[in-house]
């Protein structure tokens, strides 16, 4: 079972009110080192890969910088929460989308986004729904590319050679469906 979203640091909203200003420096350098260690926690505790933490974390931050002008404190609410929120949204966005069908590890992290409350039969609907709309959009050599390595587990070089183009190749069809993907899973959400 994963920590409560909440634990971590108090909320200054003296430090708040700073960072509203985009030019303050030293306010967005203390929120960083405040906040960074925070988020890296609530997403590393959730099984999210090392290597996907810190990207979403700069995700989360520029999130902020984008709405924290119009962000108002409101002490009956938590400023952490809302932030783990925004980090684990994009979480979710990453792997949601990209979960091998029948994968154990990224079932796992799914499943501790949200602290295991998942609505698996919705999260599958929904997903096959995406699925199949992506590879509409997609070519069948993109699709193809995307099914063997994420949703097969298929290593990236012997995926190249099943489909007789060079792996620079099958890397750009893979970023090209993710990216086909990001963008629908945003017009579903709306």
């Amino acid at each position: 079972m994963s920590p409560p979203i909440d634990s971590g640091p108090l909320t200054d909203s003296k430090l708040l009110r700073s960072v509203r200003d985009l030019r303050d420096g030293d306010s967005w350098r203390e929120f960083i080192d405040i906040y960074g260690p925070y988020l890296v926690g609530v997403l590393t505790r959730r099984g999210i890969p090392h290597q996907d933490v810190l990207d979403l974390v700069q995700e989360t931050f520029i999130v902020v910088m984008d709405h924290i002008g119009d962000f108002e404190y409101d002490h009956s609410k938590r400023f952490r929460g809302w932030l783990a929120t925004i980090a684990l949204r994009k979480a979710w966005r990453l792997l949601g989308g990209l979960r091998p069908v029948g994968g154990t590890t990224n079932l796992m992290v799914l499943g501790n986004l949200d602290g295991g409350d998942t609505d698996w039969e919705g999260m599958e609907s929904r997903l096959q729904v995406v699925l199949q709309r992506t590879r509409t959009i997609v070519s069948p050599l993109e699709w193809r590319a995307f099914q063997m390595t994420v949703l097969e587990n298929m290593e990236n070089k012997a995926a190249s050679q099943a489909l007789g183009i060079e792996i620079g190749h099958l890397y750009v069809c893979k970023s090209r469906v993710k990216s086909v993907l990001e963008k629908v899973l945003e017009e579903t959400d709306e």
